[in-house]
Formats: C-alpha cells, sequence, structure tokens
C-alpha cells in the first residue's frame, strides 16, 4: 500500500545545480497553477537566499525576478493583505505589498512601480490576482519584483533551489516546494498536484473538511466527514455502496471535487465522484484486471493519473483527458512489483516508486519530451512497505519499512543525486504514513509490536528524534491528514475494525490528544 508524506534537512544550491535548471522550468499555464504557491511574475532569475546577488553573490534576503517595468504581479497565493506601502525611495523595497496566508506563512512583492498597487490593507486577494506593477523603488539597480516566502517572520531558502540564478520562470508555474504547514485550504483545493496529500484514503469535502474513507465489512466503500462545531465533530459512517473492493485510495478531479478510486472484483479499478449539485455519483469502471495496489497522483497538465500494479507485477497508467476522458490503461513495464507510491522530482515531473523482487526499490521518471525512462534499481532489500514526502527543500524523501520491521530513509540530493539507505532504527513496524507537525517538520508515523502507534520526528537543530510512542494496540493500518485547526491527525483500523483517531494539540500536555473510537466496524483500508 502507499500512503502521505515528510520533511528533512536544509540543501544547500550550487552552481551546478543553477546549470542543471539549464532556465528551463516546467510550468502550468497561468491561471491553471498546481502548487502551493506560484510564481507572481514571469522573468530571469537574478538572487535568492542561498546564492545571494547572482551578479556577485552578495547576501540577499529573497527571490529577485527581472522583468520588464510595468509587468503585472500576481499575488502567490490567496490571503489578506496586510501591508501596502507607496514609496520611492531609494532606500529598502520601495513601494511593497505584503500578503498573510495564515498558519505563518507571508509573501511580499517589492519594487513595485509607486501607486501600482490594486489592492488595500484587509482586502483577501486570490490565488493569481494582479496585486501590482514591477518596477525599480527601493534598493534596486533595474526593474525587478523582490518576492519572499516567509514562515513566522523568517525568510524561506528552500525555494531557493527553484529559483535558481539564471533560471527563467513563468508566471502562474507552481513554484516546487514541500511548504511545510500551509494552510489546508491552499493545500487541497488550490494544489491538484496535492503533492503534500499523496494517495490515501483521507480526503477533504467541499466545506474543507476532513474525510475518512474506507472499505467495509461487505466489501463496500464507507465515509466519514468531519464536522466542526457538531457535538461529536463527526458526521457518522455512510455508505458509498460498491462490493468486492480491496483497496481505496481518494483524490480530486479536473473539477476540485472528491473522487475515489477502488479495486474491485477480479481486480478491475472503479470510481465515484462528487457533484456538488447531485452528490455522490455511481460507481463506474475504468477497466482493467488483476490488479493489487495503486497510486493516485497529477500529470503535467494537473489531472488525474493512475498508477497501479497488474497481472506479473507490471506496472500500468491512465489519465484524465479532459477533452476525452479517461484513456485506457497503458503499460510501464517492470515486473514482480508488490507496493507503490509516487511524488514530484526537482523538475516538478512526476516519478513513481515501487517495491519490486527481493524487496528492492525500484524508481522511473517522466521526462517532458521524451516520456518515461527505463526503470532503476535504487537498491536496499527485504522492503514491505513504502511512502514518499518532501524534505525542508522541497525534495523527495522515501520511507520504507525493511527487514525486521526497521525503518529506513532515502532522500535527493540535487547536488549528488539519491542519498541512503538511512536506518531510522524502530523494529515490527508493519505500517507508515507521514505527516508535518505544528513546527512544519517532518513527522514518521508507523505501527509497531503490538499494533501501538509509535511516531519520529525530524528536528532541524538535531536531527531524527527517537521513536515516542502514540498508543493504541492492534492497530493494522494507519493515515494522517489535517484537521479544522490545521494539526495533524493520525487515523488507524484497529483490530476490530473500528476507525480510531488521535489529533496534535500543539502546547498542550503531552502534544496529542488521547485516541477516540470513531465507531465502524469490519473498516479496512486494503
Amino acid at each position: 500500500m502507499s500512503k502521505r508524506k515528510n520533511t528533512g534537512r536544509w540543501l544547500a544550491v550550487s552552481t551546478a545545480v543553477a546549470a542543471m535548471f539549464g532556465g528551463v522550468v516546467v510550468a502550468a499555464p497561468a491561471g491553471a497553477a498546481t502548487g502551493d504557491m506560484i510564481v507572481p511574475v514571469s522573468g530571469t532569475v537574478t538572487g535568492n537566499l542561498v546564492q545571494g546577488h547572482c551578479i556577485d553573490g552578495s547576501a540577499h534576503s529573497g527571490f529577485d525576478i527581472a522583468a520588464n517595468s510595468g509587468t503585472a504581479i500576481e499575488a502567490a497565493a490567496k490571503g489578506t493583505v496586510v501591508d501596502v506601502r507607496q514609496s520611492s525611495s531609494t532606500e529598502g523595497y520601495g513601494t511593497q505589498v505584503v500578503i498573510d496566508h495564515g498558519a505563518g506563512y507571508t509573501s511580499r512583492y517589492g519594487h513595485m512601480i509607486v501607486n501600482s498597487p490594486t489592492v488595500n490593507v484587509g482586502q483577501v486577494v486570490s490565488k493569481g490576482q494582479v496585486i501590482g506593477k514591477v518596477g525599480s523603488t527601493g534598493h534596486s539597480t533595474g526593474p525587478h519584483l523582490h518576492f519572499e516566502v516567509i514562515i513566522k517572520g523568517v525568510a524561506q531558502s528552500g525555494p531557493s533551489s527553484y529559483f535558481a540564478c539564471g533560471a527563467k520562470v513563468t508566471q502562474g508555474t507552481p513554484i516546487a516546494w514541500s511548504f511545510p504547514g500551509f494552510p489546508t485550504e491552499q493545500r487541497t483545493r488550490q494544489n491538484k498536484a496535492n503533492k503534500r496529500y499523496p494517495s490515501g484514503p483521507i480526503g477533504y469535502n467541499s466545506s474543507m473538511n476532513e474525510e475518512v474513507f474506507a472499505i467495509g465489512s461487505g466489501g463496500n466503500v464507507v465515509n466519514n466527514f468531519s464536522t466542526p462545531g457538531k457535538g461529536g465533530g463527526w458526521n457518522g459512517w455512510g455508505d458509498l455502496g460498491g462490493s468486492s473492493n480491496t483497496k481505496i485510495t481518494v483524490g480530486t478531479n479536473a473539477e476540485g471535487n472528491e473522487e475515489v478510486f477502488a479495486i474491485g472484483g477480479g481486480g478491475a479499478i472503479f470510481h465515484k465522484w462528487f457533484d456538488p449539485a447531485k452528490g455522490w455519483t455511481a460507481w463506474s469502471s475504468l477497466g482493467g484486471s488483476n490488479f493489487t495496489d495503486m497510486a493516485l497522483s497529477y500529470n503535467l497538465e494537473g489531472n488525474e493519473v493512475l498508477y497501479a500494479i497488474g497481472g506479473g507485477g507490471q506496472m500500468y497508467q491512465t489519465w484524465y483527458d479532459p477533452s476525452k476522458g479517461w484513456v485506457g490503461w497503458g503499460s510501464l513495464g517492470g515486473s514482480n512489483f508488490t507496493d507503490v507510491t509516487t511524488g514530484y522530482n526537482k523538475n516538478g515531473e512526476p516519478e513513481i516508486f515501487a517495491i519490486g523482487a527481493g524487496g528492492t526499490m525500484y524508481h522511473t521518471w517522466f521526462t517532458k519530451g521524451s516520456g518515461w525512462n527505463s526503470w532503476s534499481s535504487m537498491g536496499g532489500s527485504a522492503f514491505t512497505e513504502v511512502t514518499l514526502g518532501y524534505n525542508a527543500a522541497g525534495n523527495e524523501e522515501l520511507f520504507a519499512i525493511g527487514g525486521g520491521g526497521v525503518m529506513y530513509h532515502a532522500w535527493f540530493d540535487p547536488s549528488s543525486g539519491w542519498k541512503g539507505w538511512d536506518s531510522l532504527g524502530g523494529t515490527n513496524f508493519t505500517d507508515v504514513a507521514v505527516g508535518y507537525n505544528a513546527s512544519g517538520n517532518t513527522d514518521v508515523i508507523a505501527i509497531g509490536g503490538g499494533g501501538a502507534l509509535f511516531h519520529a520526528w525530524y528536528d532541524p537543530s538535531n536531527g531524527w528524534n527517537g521513536w515516542s510512542g502514540l498508543g493504541g494496540s492492534g492497530f493494522q493500518d494507519v493515515a494522517v491528514g489535517y484537521n479544522d485547526q490545521d494539526n495533524e491527525e493520525v487515523f488507524a483500523i484497529g483490530s476490530n475494525g473500528q476507525l480510531y483517531h488521535t489529533y496534535s494539540t500543539p502546547g498542550q500536555g503531552t502534544g496529542w490528544s488521547g485516541l477516540y473510537s470513531m465507531g465502524g466496524s469490519g473498516l479496512r483500508w486494503e
């Protein structure tokens, strides 16, 4: 099975990495962005927080994008304007706009033309909305945008690998970075690439509340969604029908609505989606046969793609074409695969990871213009479960359960490729999921001995903390979501087939609530 997400250590960006980008960045059409934040203006990068000012290497506090004077600047994400400063001064950022996106995130847009800001303090702006024009006010040697991504008052260096010196960036392009702890609404409804929530059983409904899907005792699909403010906080289990289902995953379709996929009788894949006007549609077949595992992702156009392991352990894919609907299944090769997860590489292109013969990890990735690469071994052995996340620098990080139930991880370093596998310790782990804690750092959740829940998290100052218990026993499957307070919430199915949950309570007691039953019976995720 394949589940959720993660974080790690800041990585420096070398001149070689800038050359690797070659001035070309994979772009989504303006207005069709798929990331948590989008590039606010098209142009050439002339500065970032790692390489400094590109011309001389001097220190810099943001990302400079050279563009023609008068070019429109767009908001990188939805938020509330908290500062509009009109200034023709030759010091500082000159005329600027600052937007608060929630969860400690703000963004700054400096050196605008005086009187060009089109927004006011207190105004709520949408992602991609024009907020002003490129100028050269403040401490500036020519027309450009000074752009900052700020978390709790600290300008972030992580996106520097994307805004590498000399890179050509396109307005509306999703910024390839993890955006740890970014507000839930942005991460789910505005991010079709859905990088923060790899495929799994947790979705977010039209009210932006968590929704849990599971397979019931009759092989039918059931759902339960959060209702903040209502007694108990959850609506109760509903029946979405279907039969003989063995695995489910949830995504967001082209209209921004939840879509559920299930492996049903004969290993065929079925799906249904939520229609705001009519409710849930009937189940419809996507065909195929003998599928045993699947993972949902999104292509470069932001449309859903399903990867599924079929007969002989071979990998297959199908995707949604807005003009034609779902295309037929096509083979991506490979053999003896048992578990699959997906992500996006340093260029923002899809990448698939799968456990093959002997428990070795393999991967293939899509290259724009040439298609899928051949499968390549990443080493390791005896792996049984894998999930993927993104470290603090926005690069992929894999977590896999190996021999003896020990947890291992491997991560991508733009300057030298994949590193690992390194042990994170622990024993007897059977399932793994990844989320972010209140500090925005990676939190790995695992089911260990006796079916108890454990977690280990990354501390930027001290590295990985040891495993700590979250309690419970007899758990069989685990998943991670984020509640209406944008705090981490862990869901686990017990030996009695009931669903349990616990959630992060920053600053209170142990930092976690107790384990509470959400009811249900005979539930499973696969």
